[in-house]
């Protein structure tokens, strides 16, 4: 284990990271009380690690509330309805001969999203007077021939799928089924989806999720200076209330040092753990990770914590405040946009950098991946730059794959980097 990393299982601070959470999921070591008692994020990061496909059982035992926020989660990209992953959600309710998954997802999702796909797909036909007649072949009618409808979709098991999901519509509620086809003649697809995405983003918030603004201000960037004066200031920081704790953004992988150290001694677990959770997230929206990306999330969650432990670092190095001081003012929220201060300092000036290079004219292939990292709307960095900014590459052969920044000695020797590239390119 390298010396600045400590796991969480050692800390004060512990709990299920997205691995461990999974993995009990996925064995049902979970009673059903407990998985329902699980705030739906958690639930969600577990079932994206495990596969919707091996999650069946689990999707059939949560309660309709976190089956709801699941769909929040994995139906959108960014502000934009994701198609694909809705295939996907009701390709998983025909795993079992039964309606089940079917059932709850007709009581959880938004309609609205049901009649964006309807739109797209279905040809509707209406009659005064039943007749038995098609208006063209392929129509099939629910109602004994007052609507024919006709399914446009060449692939089978989408065919199947939509038709499926109409036929449980009309019987469970036919005039929930009118309405649903109905709605393309009043509002456009573009209406609708705007409307769902923002009453979404209001069940969200109810899961821990900032708004884009809260999220802004959790993420605006607090100079050193700045920082050490609300230490001084009276105000106490604000105490977080009512936020789920999502463990796998929380306890995923290990602590760095000296934040593990810090955390202990503070020994706010509770407070510690909700305001990583309110971090996390504003960082999510802030910088525009679907939440549905695994990958994508598990790493910003490594970025961010970098970036508290470099907050942590700049003041312990002034000498003029205490860690209690420093967390009764600032809490892990000040850290984390104390951490931010320089890493986007590194970008604007990697920005510059980039420019002054003529887009990479004359760089080599490591400094090219340096710069690449720095330009990052959240930077990081090759594995291959050390913390003292030696290069661990083996014959000039790079990888492609990043780190994060979360030593500020790694800032000392970026900022190096960055000048004696400016000093070389000012003299040409």
């Amino acid at each position: 284990m390298n010396s600045s990393d400590v796991t969480t299982e050692n800390l004060p601070l512990g709990g299920f990271s997205t691995q461990s959470l999974a993995r009990m999921i996925f064995r049902a070591e979970l009673p059903e009380h407990y998985l329902r008692a699980l705030p739906a994020q958690s639930l969600f990061l577990a079932i994206k690690h495990n596969g919707l496909e091996s999650s069946v059982d689990t999707l059939e035992s949560i309660s309709d509330s976190q089956f709801r926020a699941l769909l929040d989660f994995d139906l959108w990209g960014l502000d934009r309805f994701n198609e694909d992953n809705f295939w996907e959600w009701l390709a998983v309710t025909d795993a079992r001969n039964d309606l089940v998954l079917l059932q709850k997802t007709l009581r959880t999702i938004d309609l609205k999203l049901v009649s964006m796909v309807l739109a797209k797909y279905v040809d509707v036909v209406t009659f005064e007077e039943p007749t038995d007649h098609p208006p063209e072949p392929k129509y099939y009618t629910p109602d004994r021939g007052y609507t024919w409808i006709n399914i446009r979709l060449e692939n089978e098991h989408r065919h199947f799928l939509l038709g499926r999901l109409l036929a449980l519509i009309f019987e469970t509620n036919p005039n929930l089924f009118y309405q649903v086809l109905a709605v393309k003649n009043l509002e456009t697809n573009t209406v609708l989806e705007e409307t769902s995405f923002q009453e979404r983003n209001v069940r969200l918030a109810a899961e821990g999720i900032p708004d884009i603004e809260h999220a802004h201000q959790l993420n605006a960037p607090l100079a050193l200076s700045r920082a050490i004066s609300q230490i001084g200031e009276t105000n106490q920081l604000e105490v977080i209330a009512d936020i789920p704790t999502v463990e796998p953004l929380v306890y995923e992988g290990s602590l760095l040092q000296p934040l593990a150290s810090f955390l202990e001694k503070v020994h706010r677990s509770d407070e510690c753990a909700a305001e990583l959770s309110i971090i996390m997230n504003s960082a999510l929206v802030h910088f525009n990770v679907e939440l549905h990306d695994h990958h994508q999330v598990l790493d910003l969650v490594r970025r961010v914590r970098g970036a508290i432990n470099i907050g942590l670092q700049l003041l312990v190095e002034t000498d003029q405040v205490t860690e209690q001081g420093i967390y009764s003012a600032l809490g892990l929220r000040g850290l984390y946009r104390a951490g931010l201060y320089p890493l986007m300092e590194l970008r604007r000036n990697a920005l510059k950098a980039a420019r002054q290079t003529e887009l990479g004219q004359d760089l080599d292939a490591i400094q090219l991946a340096i710069l690449s990292g720095l330009t990052d709307k959240f930077p990081h960095i090759p594995s291959f730059f050390q913390s003292d900014g030696s290069i661990q590459a083996h014959d000039q052969k790079v990888k492609a794959e990043f780190k994060e920044i979360s030593q500020l000695q790694e800032i000392h020797a970026l900022s190096n980097f960055l000048r004696e590239l400016a000093i070389r390119y000012d003299k040409k």
